[in-house]
């Protein structure tokens, strides 16, 4: 489960630039792929953001989102991750890839709205940003990261969707990381 608020205006333009964040480094093009897909009926897709932090999540190593959660009630994301050591121990940072957005488009209806944009084209990449590190890469770009166990990741899911977008009290409870 992932919440996200949208500050941008709705009837904004497409942006021209979009980021996509791998574990992978040295990519020229990305394919669509069935990994991690939001909806099976969709198929195979490429996802894109306008918005570099929320690509730098995806550095982490995430076969799937049930040991982390993404939220931006305010100007910043908030990065829950329910199990430190995985996180730690697979954090071998990544790349940030620009690619042109010519091919995308937003269901503002799924996934993260206006964050998340989809091609089910190949895509070849333009520009390509190295992280040695995802933890700091996090940090450095704004995103506030904060680990729990994994019984207090479940609570927070339930008393967030329990919340109905009012969870800035609930993230004031815990301890974001710092460099």
């Amino acid at each position: 489960m992932e919440q996200f608020k949208s500050e941008q205006d709705p009837k904004k333009e497409k942006p021209t630039m979009l980021y996509h964040g791998s574990q992978e480094k040295r990519l020229r093009e990305l394919h669509p792929q069935m990994e991690n897909v939001r909806n099976q009926e969709e198929g195979a897709l490429v996802f894109g953001t306008p918005d570099k932090a929320f690509a730098i999540m995806y550095l982490s190593p995430r076969p799937n989102d049930s040991w982390s959660m993404k939220l931006k009630p305010d100007d910043e994301w908030h990065f829950i991750i329910g199990d430190k050591e995985r996180f730690v121990n697979g954090d071998n940072g990544g790349s940030i890839y620009t690619m042109s957005s010519k091919e995308f488009e937003c269901d503002e209806g799924k996934g993260m709205g206006k964050t998340e944009w989809h091609s089910q084209k190949s895509i070849p990449l333009t520009r390509e940003e190295d992280y040695p590190s995802t933890l700091q890469a996090l940090i450095e770009n704004g995103v506030r990261v904060y680990f729990v166990d994994k019984e207090k990741l479940c609570k927070l899911k339930k008393a967030i969707e329990k919340s109905k977008d009012d969870y800035a009290a609930i993230l004031q409870s815990l301890q974001s990381e710092t460099l």
